[in-house]
Parts: structure tokens; C-alpha cells; sequence
């Protein structure tokens, strides 16, 4: 396999959405020095703006690849046996520390640092194993290199594993009875929980949703068992690719690795939204003890936490304005909280605003094939992607598994970001939307309203005239 692929130097990943700062920090804490000396290799130098409840999270693509490439052929050499038991090790972890997180409301303050501690230190090494993005920035390059056209691209890197969010919907189209539902809502409670709210969703909402499903497929057995054929379709289709193609047994390797991290990042945002809810609710129960919002709470440094350091006025700097950057050379946190100086940094690291031209055809990467025009429904946010009609085209910055309702009524769906392993690759596949992803600024050209058409079967996205 010939690593024959140049980045472009000046190019950044570039992800935005609503969030707070104690969750995503976490992140980075983890994604610092942790892994590091896990892997060998810190992630690349991180810089994360936030504004109006507003998140800017960027790297450089080029320092993607170069980690990611370091990542890839380290488990090609040695296989990821070990490494996946060792994500199910945690996993179980995981599930033991929110079984055993109740009551919350009735501990006290000791109580609380002490399950906030050990919620940090789970979350750290979960974020630690769980580097997806750069392995499979590296891996979609030499892939999409092999693959010489972008049909075969798109099957060759379609998931295997289902997501959890297929998970939970074909057992809700084979719910049967109330006591079913009512432990589908235990199972799925955390189905909208992001990096900004947690909501714990009812049984009354599964119950909606059911009936929706069952008006949409009325014959569910038949429509599941379409869907495991269609499963094993691709199978077939994958091997008949490789074999046209002439992929040597690495080259196979490499799409079976792609296939595990497109599997570990579902399955890493599947606890992580559970997580979420626990951080939550500690969060607001330390909240309370010193008068402050659960708001105020998520804008707090586990340090500060841990230390019985968390200082009011601290926090409402960093809800207004707040740049955080990893230096991966330093191996260093900077944290900046003056609006000047964010500015400043933010034209030294990005250079000049450039004007954007007027542009009516915006290429992307088919993530699932397919081809239709519709009216565009624009949103950073998982919240107001909710009020979604019918037949419109959810178009937005990346989507995330809390947007699931919202894709659950879209006919396509349309991203700045995102490749092979990102939420909207996956999903729009299993659920058989169109969907185009890596635009860089479908949210900016594409204006709510719109009448559009998405092209995933070569890779574009129309703005029509109305």
C-alpha cells in the first residue's frame, strides 16, 4: 500500500456547534498529555473558541493525518484485538459508575467531588482510547487514492456494525406492548443528551415516535428484514470491489480497520451521551451547595472542582468569550479570556477573513448515495434541528447522534465536516437518506429556505434557482 497522498498544509478541520466548556475541556485534557503517553503521540495542537454558547473547535488537517497515519500503521503491524477488548473493559466501567451514581440528590459535597473525580477519570481514559478522527482522516486519503472513483469510495468505507442509533430504532419498531416501551425509555433515555443540555426523554415521546415509525413502515418485520438483506448485500459488494480493484491483504486490512473506528466512534458517543447525564447532574448538585446555575456549573475546570477552587465570577468570563489552546509542541494548556486578545490570536492563527464568491455547486464526499432536490433547513443546533419538516434537507455543521430526530424526518442531509467515520456518514447510510459530507461551507453558501438539490452519487450540492 503506497502512501502517496500530500495535504495541503493550511487546511483546518473546522467543527461548530452549540456546547460548554467542562465537557469539551475534559476532551482535551484527555486528548493532551494522557494520550501522549497512551499512544505515543498527543493530539495535534487544538484551538476552541467560545462565544454566545457557540463553539469553534479546530485542528489542521495535515496534523490529522500525520497522527493519524502514525495511529493506522501501528495496528496494522500489531491488530486491534487487545484494543477493543480493552474499550469493552472500559465500557463496562462506565456502565458499573452510572449504576452506582444514585441517588445523586442525596449526597453530600465530599460525596459529589468524589463521584465527580471518578467521573473524570473515566471520561479521560475513554477519550484517551478513543482517538477515531485522525485514523480515519488518514485512512480516507489512502482510501479514497485506491478506490478511483467515489461509488466504490462510499461502499468500501460504509460501516458493517450497526450504529446505536439503528439500534434504537429497530427496537422500537418491534415494540409491542406499554411495559415494552417503558423499558425502551429506560434503555434510550439519553438519546438527546449533547455537549450542551441533557434531556431525559419520556416514554411519551418513544410513544409518539412509535406511532410515526409504524404510519411510515406498516409492515415493520418485512421492512427489518429488507434491511439485514440489504446488510449483507454490501458484504458481497465490498469483497467484489477489493477483488476488481486488486487490493493487496494490507490494503484489506486497512478497510477492515476503518470499519472497527467507524464502529468505536458511534460506540464512543453512545457512553459518552450516558456520561453526559451523570456529569449533569453532579454538576448541578455542586451548583447548588454554592449558588450557582447548572450553566454556571459547565463552565467550570475539573481542577476547580477538585480543589474547591470554582470562583463566580471566573465562570461568567468564560460564558461570554473564552479561547482555550493545546499546544501539542509545549505540551501546554493556554487559556485566554480577554476579547482583544482571543481576536488577536485568532488572526495570527488563521490569517485574514477571505471574501467568499458566489458559489451555486458545492462539491463534497458521498457518504450515501442517492439524489433529490428540497427546500434547506439550516442549524448549528441539534435543538432547532428538531422543527425539521418533512421531506427538507438538514443541512449543518456536523450532525451528532442528539440530531437522530431531526434525520429521522430529513430527505438528505448536507455537512461542512465529517468523512468515512463521522455521525452523518453512518446514520444516512442506515437509514437510506442521500447525504454529502466535508463541503467546509455548505452553512455558509446554503441560506434557510433554499431550494437545493444533493447529488450523492457525485458528490455535490446545487443551489437552484427558486
Amino acid at each position: 500500500m503506497k502512501d502517496v497522498i500530500v495535504m495541503t498544509e493550511n487546511i483546518w478541520f473546522h467543527w461548530e456547534r452549540n456546547a460548554t466548556f467542562t465537557p469539551i475541556f475534559m476532551c482535551m485534557e484527555a486528548w493532551g498529555q494522557p494520550t501522549a503517553k497512551y499512544w505515543g503521540v498527543s493530539w495535534p495542537t487544538t484551538i476552541c473558541v467560545w462565544k454566545n454558547d457557540i463553539i469553534s473547535w479546530n485542528n489542521k488537517n495535515q496534523d490529522f493525518y500525520e497522527m493519524g497515519k502514525i495511529l493506522v500503521e501501528n495496528f496494522l503491524k500489531n491488530g486491534w484485538g487487545k484494543f477493543e477488548d480493552e474499550i469493552n473493559e472500559t465500557a463496562i466501567k462506565i456502565t458499573k459508575f452510572m449504576r452506582e451514581c444514585n441517588p445523586i440528590a442525596d449526597m453530600s459535597e465530599h460525596e459529589l467531588v468524589r463521584k465527580f473525580k471518578e467521573l473524570h477519570n473515566l471520561w479521560i481514559h475513554w477519550f484517551v482510547l478513543g482517538v477515531t478522527e485522525p485514523p480515519g482522516v488518514y485512512g480516507e486519503k489512502i482510501l479514497e487514492e485506491l478506490s478511483k472513483d467515489k461509488k466504490n469510495f462510499s461502499l468500501l468505507t460504509s460501516p458493517i456494525r450497526k450504529s446505536f442509533s439503528r439500534r434504537e430504532f429497530e427496537d422500537l419498531l418491534q415494540v409491542k406492548n406499554d411495559k415494552e416501551l417503558e423499558n425502551h425509555a429506560k434503555k434510550y433515555f439519553w438519546l438527546h443528551n449533547n455537549y450542551f443540555t441533557t434531556e431525559t426523554i419520556s416514554k411519551e415521546f418513544f410513544q409518539d415516535e412509535l406511532k410515526k415509525l409504524r404510519e411510515k413502515y406498516s409492515d415493520s418485520a418485512n421492512y427489518l428484514n429488507e434491511v439485514e438483506r440489504n446488510d449483507k448485500e454490501l458484504l458481497v459488494e465490498k469483497e467484489k470491489i477489493m477483488n476488481q480493484l486488486n487490493f493487496s491483504e494490507r490494503e484489506k486490512k486497512l478497510v477492515t480497520l476503518m470499519e472497527f473506528f467507524a464502529w468505536f466512534q458511534d460506540y464512543r458517543k453512545e457512553y459518552t451521551m450516558q456520561m453526559l447525564h451523570y456529569l449533569d447532574k453532579i454538576l448541578e448538585a455542586i451548583g447548588k451547595i454554592h449558588g450557582l446555575s447548572l450553566k454556571e456549573m459547565k463552565h467550570v475546570l475539573p481542577e476547580e472542582i477538585l480543589n474547591n477552587k470554582i470562583d463566580r465570577n471566573l465562570i461568567r468570563e468564560r460564558m461570554e468569550h473564552f479561547m482555550v489552546i493545546w499546544d501539542s509542541d509545549r505540551a501546554k494548556f493556554e487559556l485566554i479570556l480577554d476579547t482583544d486578545e482571543i481576536e488577536q490570536k485568532k488572526k495570527q492563527i488563521f490569517g485574514e477573513k477571505q471574501q467568499t464568491k458566489e458559489i451555486i455547486e458545492i462539491e463534497g464526499q458521498i457518504a450515501s448515495k442517492g439524489r433529490l432536490k428540497g427546500r434547506a433547513f439550516v442549524t448549528m443546533s441539534a435543538h432547532d434541528a428538531k422543527n425539521i419538516k418533512p421531506g427538507e434537507i438538514l443541512v449543518t455543521s456536523m450532525t451528532s447522534p442528539d440530531f437522530i430526530v431531526a434525520i429521522k424526518r430529513a430527505a438528505a442531509i448536507v455537512t461542512n465536516e465529517g468523512g468515512i467515520l463521522c455521525h452523518a456518514a453512518i446514520v444516512s447510510r442506515e437509514f437510506g437518506i442521500p447525504c454529502i459530507v466535508g463541503t467546509q461551507n455548505a452553512t455558509r453558501l446554503i441560506k434557510n429556505g433554499d431550494l437545493i438539490e444533493v447529488d450523492g452519487n457525485h458528490g455535490f450540492v446545487r443551489i437552484l434557482k427558486n
